[in-house]
Formats: C-alpha cells, structure tokens, sequence
C-alpha cells in the first residue's frame, strides 16, 4: 500500500491520511489539521509497530527524537591517548623522512610557495630560528655547519658560465627586491636570508629567465656578500617551480567549471589576450591570429553536433521498421524496380508521417522524447543501409522513376500510379535497358512536335526569283521581302516572322493540338480534367500580371524575378493546391522538401511565356481596350465657402494619350508618365483625400497660415488689412 509511506505532512493528501488512520485502527474522521497531529501522537506513543514491516515506511521519514550529543574531552582521556601512542613501536624510516633524519633535521621545514606568472609579489614564509639543541648556535636550522658539510649538501652558487644559473649580486639588493626597504650593510656571517636564483635557457636567449626564491639561504661572510644554498633544498625548489613538466601540465582549476577554458596553463600570458579587439567592433584579422598564436587560446564550441551514426542504430532501425521480409535479388524486368521503389518510398513516408522529417532543413531527426535515440540525426543514405540497399542503386532507381523523367511519357506515369491497370502488360515484359530507351524516345518526340509547331516561314530565292510557295520576290540589293496576303495565313500551324508583322496584324488562334502538347507537358496524368481545366483557367487569368513583370524588368538594376512574378507563381500553386490529388507527390522531386503544387508551379512559371504563346495569348494577339471615362464625384469648398459635391471632369485626348484634369496634365512621353501644371486653373486639389477648393480659397488659406505661423500679432494684422473694416476687429 503506497499511503503507509513517506512523512506524514501537509504534502499529503487527506485520502491517505485517512487510510493510515484506518490501518492504525484510530479515528479517522477530520480534516488534514485534525488527521496530522493524530497521526504522529500515535506513532510516537507505539514505538513497537517500527519492527511490523507494514508500518516501516512511516518510521523511516522520521527524524531520530534523542539528538546525537557531541563527548566533550578531558584531560585524563588526553594522558591515556599519549601513554598508548606512546608504547606504540615506532616504524623504520624510510624516503624524505629518512633523509631528513639523517641531515638531523628536528622541525618541519618552512612552507614554500611559487610565483604564478612572471609579474606580481610572491608569498613568502618567514625564516627559520635556530634551533639550540643541535650543537653549534651559529648554524641554522636544518643545516649543519658550513665547515663540517660535505661538498655534495653545500655548494656555493655557481657562475653563469658554469651552469645557466645567475644570483643577485649583492645581499642588499635582494633584500630589497624582497622587502622593499633598505638594510645595512653589515650583515652578520652565517646569517638566514632569503634569496633569488635565476635560471637562464641557453637555447632560446630571448626567453625570460626563471625565478627561484629560496628561503634558507646563508651568506659565508659579511664582506663578500656570497650566499650558498643547500642541494636538497634548491632542487625541489626548482622541480616545483620551473620544471617544464610543470609549465606544460600546469593548471588552474576553477570550482564547478567543467569546460576546457576554466583549466588555464600557469605560464600563459594574460596580457595579450585581452589586447585584441572585439571582432564586432573592428576586424584584424592578423593580430588576432598573433595574439591566438602566442597565447595558445581555443575558443569555446557552444555547438552541441548530433552524434554520428553508428551500427547500433542502423540496426535498430532495421528492428524497428520490421525491414527483415524485404530483399534485394537481381531485376531481370522494370517491374521489379518499381516494386523496390514503391517499398523505399513507403518507409519514407511513414517517416514523415510519424514526423521524423525535419522539414525545410532535410534530413530525418528522432523526435527528443524517444528513450533511446533521442535528437539522433540521419539522413536518406543510412535508411538505405538500414534498408541493406546499395545507395547507388536506391538513387539510380529513384532517378528512373521521377517527375522529370515521366514528364513527357504519360503512358510511363500512370502505369507507375497503378501497376497492376491497363499499360500493365505493356512494361511488364521490359527491361530496365529497354525501359530507359523508352523513356528517351518519349522525351525526343517531345520535343520534335514542339518545334515542328514552332517553325518560322522564312523565303528562300531560287534561280528563277519566286518562291516555293509562289510569293515573287523583288530585285534589289537587300534581302527581298515576300507580299504577304491572306492565302499566306491560311494554316494554322505556320506563322509569319515576327519582322513581316505589323502591329494591325494578329497571327491565327492557337489550335486544339498546342493545348493538348501543353497538357502533356505541364500536368500530370493524375489530375482529372476538370481541374486541368480550373488550373489554365487561373494561368490565363493571371497573364496581366506577366505584362507587368516584363514592364519592371525593362528598368535599370531589376531583379530577375520580380515580386509581380513571385506572386504569378504563388497564385499558380493555389490552383494546384485547390486540385491536390493524393498521388500528386509521385511526379514531383520529394529530395527537395517543397510541397507538390509550389514545384508544378514553379515547372510552369520556367515556361510561362512559351505556355502563354502556344495558347494564342501575347501582346500581338488582343483587341483594342474600349475607354470610357465616367465623372468623378469630389468634395468642393466654392468660392463662397460653402463645401458642395462636383463632378471631376477628366478629358482625354487619343493622339498623345493625356489624361487632363483641372489642375494638371498627365502625358506620355518614351515609356515614361510627366507632369504638366496649370498655371491659371480655377479649383487645386488640396489633399490627397480627395479634397478640391477654389484657386482663390486655397491660396487664403495658406496666407493665413503663414501669417498665423509667424506669431499672432502678423496673424491679426493680415486679417485687418484683408477685412478693411472700422472698427478692426483686433486691437
């Protein structure tokens, strides 16, 4: 029983207060204030039931009532603490200790401390006093004495000729390097003074020299000044400190960071790093790659990539898919390729309808909320492994049944839309040799039967001056020109060279062969015929917005295509999407991520201007747009002030195409539309809401204005002057 658990609180509800009350067999009745208190009186009462299993789980929350108390120490249980460590036997030294014991060594040595970096003052500890029980009070601690040590314990520092290593030259000058402040000159023999050993790299004579700071240094005179040091002390100084162990695998480490930048290098220079620009503020490029250089510095990869694909997952997608009963045999007909492509296409889209695609970016993803593989990116080639199928082949496959492919073979297309209807038998006996031949023999009529219909008529003299269509050619110099008359417009599948047309002549309608080719070509054999229809309807409709679209490329600096284009083509793709067929994806490229209707659009918008000639539709083929000017309806202030409705009339003149109106002149000149104000026109149009006044009000109006503008005794004065009555109306 899950209530029998957990801390009896306010966290709980009231429904398993309720039935602990019942198990304990106590009153149950109250609410959750009442129930809590009870509760816990009970269990405090019966601290037996904590050995009943059943009731374990309402003890194990509960605090422990007799707090732990701390044992204080006396002194007599400190006395038998020593007088048992100290008939414990004492081991046999061994390592540092050893070595320190036979240098009669009795105290800790001082602590030591490192620089950091090569700028900055060093912590330093104090130095060490004598110790009195050694024997000579003029040694110090730690050392014995300068005369009795042997050559391999104490050695005086050497030249920098002898070992690279370099010390300060006088004892008052370190001294005040360290302390900051001066000392005398006289400085007592054998005394301990902390010093400074620099090690100098012979390799690299640019390279900064390493410090040493040593504490338990002495000097041997007072005249001298020289100062010696101990082997076993310099030497772990100088492991600890300038070891290019140390240098390279040196570290800070930052608490709670993880990532590789809160781990910095002791001996990385700070100060370059800070010295290079923002790249958002003002690039340079060669100081920073300087700065990076010498540095060292690795910029932080806040990118998270997806991780690779591995065996482990192909295989879970072969489990998972149940892709066991699908094989792979040698395709001795089409027919089998067809099979194996409709099976590749089907697991695709039970991908993206469990949505697995990523969309517009392409590519598949497991959702985040898997178990296992979760945000795992892949993409087509590994379905195809999971798939155990060649990708060669799965791409040759797809290639020989895509849209572009069946685009000019319809009979192609709907046998690949149902395999098993009327052009069965007829590609089921086909190899995939065979097939392709097909496919290309479809595609080259195509184009033959398109321009077979386009052909020009264009005249060719022969020796005795006429034409083969029985035209009589001039003679001249120049090219002759054939007579054109009506026998000449006779068959519709010829028309005349765009240089032999005049703007009075059209050529002859586009006939019912142009729009069955373009059926074939532009729409796919699944669509029913009615939204065939629809579908040209729309393109016809919108062949204004073409006109305009050329209109705007012809200006400077235009893109290719322009918004009135995007705009055909999306109108385009609304019809198709109007008349979607469940099987439409079939003759488009699904690679590409695009819905169906935006890429059968895009097809014909490619071919719009070709489409909209084979239909008889372009600029030479229209009839003459009938002008009629209606009056226009405007607010007007009369020169008595008084706003009435007026009719706007507009003329027009048919020579020069201008449009006039009261105020102004609209004409044609070269493609462009100019401007021509009336000087002496009796109404303005005042605002661009339709608003006219008289000549004579407008102008009032904007004297009052600038008057009133230029402060109010202006304004007053102009209204004087302008009314001319006694006595003025402003004083």
């Amino acid at each position: 029983m899950s209530a029998l658990t957990g801390p009896i609180n306010n966290c709980r509800k009231k429904s398993d207060l309720e039935a602990i009350a019942l198990v304990l067999e106590i009153d149950s009745t109250g609410t959750m204030k009442v129930l809590i208190p009870h509760i816990i009186t009970h269990l405090d009462k019966h601290p037996e039931l904590a050995e009943n299993i059943k009731f374990q789980g309402l003890f194990s929350y509960r605090p422990d009532s007799t707090p732990a108390e701390k044992k204080m120490k006396r002194s007599s249980d400190k006395v038998a603490e020593d007088e048992i460590e100290a008939n414990v036997a004492v081991g046999k030294p061994t390592g540092a200790n050893k070595t320190l014991l036979d240098l009669k060594v009795t105290t800790d040595p001082p602590p030591q401390f490192g620089r950091l970096g090569t700028t900055g003052t060093a912590v330093r500890g104090g130095p060490v006093t004598p110790d009195r029980d050694m024997g000579d009070d003029s040694s110090p601690a730690g050392l014995p004495d300068l005369g009795n040590g042997s050559d391999s314990d104490h050695i005086a520092v050497p030249s920098e000729k002898e070992m690279g290593v370099t010390v300060a030259t006088s004892l008052s000058e370190a001294l005040k390097h360290l302390k900051g402040t001066d000392i005398s000159s006289g400085v007592k023999p054998n005394t301990t003074v902390p010093f400074v050993v620099n090690f100098f790299d012979h390799t690299d004579p640019t390279k900064p020299a390493e410090e040493i700071w040593l504490e338990d240094g002495f000097t041997a005179t007072s005249s001298k000044g020289q100062m010696t040091a101990s082997l076993s002390l310099l030497l772990p100084n100088v492991i600890q400190n300038a070891s290019p162990i140390k240098e390279h695998g040196g570290r800070l480490y930052r608490p709670g960071q993880a990532a590789d930048s809160s781990h910095i290098a002791i001996a990385t220079p700070a100060v370059p790093v800070t010295q290079a620009e923002p790249l958002a503020v003002k690039a340079k490029p060669l100081e920073v790659a300087r700065d990076m250089k010498e540095t060292k510095a690795r910029i932080k990869n806040n990118v998270i990539a997806s991780p690779p694909v591995d065996d482990e997952f192909i295989a879970y997608l072969h489990e998972y898919f149940n892709l066991e009963d699908i094989s792979w045999p040698w395709a001795e007909s089409v027919t089998s390729i067809l099979d194996w492509y409709l099976k590749v296409e089907a697991v695709f889209q039970s991908l993206k309808e469990k949505g697995w695609a990523k969309g517009s970016r392409g590519g598949f993803c497991v959702p985040a909320d898997h178990p296992r593989y979760a945000t795992q990116a892949f993409v087509r080639n590994d379905m195809y492994n999971a798939l155990q199928l060649p990708s060669s082949k799965a791409h040759g496959d797809a290639k020989l049944f895509s849209p572009e492919s069946l685009l000019s073979a319809p009979k192609a297309a709907a046998w690949v839309l149902d395999p098993k209807g009327e052009y069965q038998e007829f590609f089921s006996r086909m190899t995939p040799a065979k097939f392709k031949r097909y496919l290309e023999d479809c595609k080259e009529d195509a184009k033959h039967d398109s321009t077979k219909k386009r052909k020009k008529q264009i005249a060719h003299p022969d020796d005795s001056g006429e034409e083969a269509g029985g035209h009589k050619l001039k003679k001249g110099k120049g090219k002759a020109k054939p007579q054109v008359d009506s026998d000449s417009l006779d068959g519709s599948d010829d028309i005349l060279h765009p240089q032999f047309q005049s703007n009075n002549t059209s050529r002859m309608a586009a006939s019912v062969k142009d729009l069955t080719l373009i059926l074939e070509l532009f729409f796919p054999a699944a669509l029913s015929l009615l939204s065939t229809l629809y579908i040209l309807a729309t393109i016809i409709s919108v062949y204004p917005l073409l006109l305009l679209h050329k209109s705007q490329q012809r200006e400077p600096r235009q893109p290719r295509n322009t918004a009135w284009f995007k705009s055909l083509v999306a109108i385009i793709a609304l019809g198709f999407q109007a008349a979607t067929h469940p099987e439409l994806a079939l003759f488009v490229n699904n690679d590409l991520d695009i819905p169906p209707e935006q890429q059968l659009a895009r097809n014909i918008g490619q071919d719009l201007e070709a489409i909209y000639e084979f239909l008889g539709i372009d600029d030479n083929f229209h009839s003459d747009p009938i002008h009629e000017l209606f009056p226009q309806s405007v607010r007007l202030l009369d020169r008595d002030l008084v706003w009435i409705e007026a009719d706007l009339f507009v003329a027009h003149c048919p020579v020069c195409c201008s449009d006039y109106y009261p105020d102004k002149i609209t004409f044609a000149c070269e493609g462009k539309h100019l401007q021509k104000l009336e000087y002496d026109t009796n109404y303005l149009r005042v605002s661009k809401h339709r608003i006219w006044m008289h000549r004579k009000v407008a102008l009032a109006q904007e004297k009052v204005l600038h008057w009133f503008h230029a402060g109010w005794s202006n304004f007053a004065g102009w209204l004087n002057d302008t009314i001319k009555e006694k006595p003025a109306i402003t004083n």
